[in-house]
């Protein structure tokens, strides 16, 4: 079994591949956290594995992985670009299957707007069962993902 990313990598690649399609697809830091979501969970469903270690949280404005979201804070609702992306530090490289495959879920979903997709993800089961339980520091778990989206 292969070794999970981390999310960072991802995050990378997500804004990387989003300014190559751009005009077609806008990544901001709240829509880069929501493409983090849909990634975990479609890796989830593909493999039974995640696609990277770090957790997703439910926070009262969507979701976030806090490594990605404290990263690109400071850009608040502007577009992300390749410049920007690099202030994220890695050698971690994706394999082509795993670029491939992400992008099928940027090109299907990249396309909405942040407040479109943050709407929908915190109307989801594993967003509003995380933020609705606070002994869990509102993490959402890898099984509430594959069981939702296996529905």
């Amino acid at each position: 079994m292969r070794k999970p990313y981390q999310a960072k990598t991802i995050a990378k690649f997500l804004i990387e591949a989003a300014e190559a399609a751009e005009p077609t697809i806008c990544m901001t830091n709240s829509k880069l956290n929501s493409m983090l979501y849909y990634v975990q969970a479609w890796y989830m469903i593909k493999y039974g594995t995640p696609c990277f270690t770090d957790q997703l949280y439910a926070q009262s404005w969507g979701v976030a992985v806090e490594d990605v979201h404290y990263t690109f804070r400071m850009f608040g609702n502007c577009s992300l670009w390749g410049i920007m992306a690099n202030q994220i530090k890695t050698d971690e490289k994706l394999e082509k299957k795993d670029q491939k495959q992400i992008c099928k879920v940027l090109y299907q979903i990249g396309t909405y707007s942040a407040a479109t997709l943050n709407r929908i993800v915190m109307n989801q089961k594993p967003y509003r069962d995380a933020y609705a339980n606070t002994s869990n520091a509102s993490v959402i778990t890898l099984e509430s993902l594959k069981a939702y989206f296996s529905e």
